[in-house]
């Protein structure tokens, strides 16, 4: 099993120089080899994106320069898993009954809206729709 702080403690040692690529190259590929089996998602997820841009840098389509880019964007990146659920959201009818917005909590929407927004301007934030 392989965690996803873990990952990026391992990470964050390699960016620091206190790791070579080699070695973390190493520990992470052995480590997360069968990932699939017992990970969460979010480890699997992580490790796949450090391989693969493991690879391409292998490959020679990746210099170095750019490997420490995608690792640190990658390192940056922080999950957030947002649930919102039926019994948090209300609708507010307006004229038309087809029309309604929705509230989270106890904020407007207006306000939810821009609190989304500043969370996706502050973050790298992957969205996922609301049905």
């Amino acid at each position: 099993m392989i965690h996803e702080s873990e990952i990026r403690e391992w990470l964050a040692d390699f960016l620091n120089g206190y790791e070579t690529l080699d070695d973390f190259e190493d520990w992470l590929v052995s480590t997360s080899w069968n990932a699939h089996l017992d990970s969460t998602e979010a480890a699997q997820d992580l490790a796949a994106s450090i391989e693969l841009a493991l690879m391409e840098h292998s490959k020679g389509h990746l210099s170095d320069d750019a490997l420490v880019k995608e690792l640190e964007s990658l390192r940056d990146q922080i999950p957030v898993d947002v649930t919102v659920t039926p019994d948090l959201i209300t609708e507010q009818r307006r004229p038309s009954p087809r029309k309604f917005s929705a509230s989270y909590a106890r904020l407007s929407p207006t306000d939810l809206t821009n609190l989304i927004g500043k969370l996706v301007s502050t973050s790298s934030c992957q969205t996922t729709s609301i049905q």
